[in-house]
């Protein structure tokens, strides 16, 4: 997953399994409201994954993370 954030336009990618960072740098800050995130919408990111890897329709992955 890619996070992108500010004026700056700092960027890293998470894992989505675990929350590591794979690549990139964000503040600290931010790490743990990150984390959560990934924690709490992780089946959902997970199903998005396995879409994108499949070449299925993954509007209703994506429908579930903007609610």
């Amino acid at each position: 997953m890619h996070i992108d954030y500010g004026k700056n336009r700092h960027s890293a990618s998470f894992a989505i399994n675990d929350g590591s960072v794979l690549a990139g740098h964000i503040d600290n800050k931010y790490m743990s409201v990150i984390k959560k995130w990934i924690e709490d919408n992780n089946s959902i990111l997970q199903e998005l994954w396995e879409d994108i890897q499949t070449g299925k329709n993954n509007n209703e992955c994506l429908a579930k993370l903007d609610a």
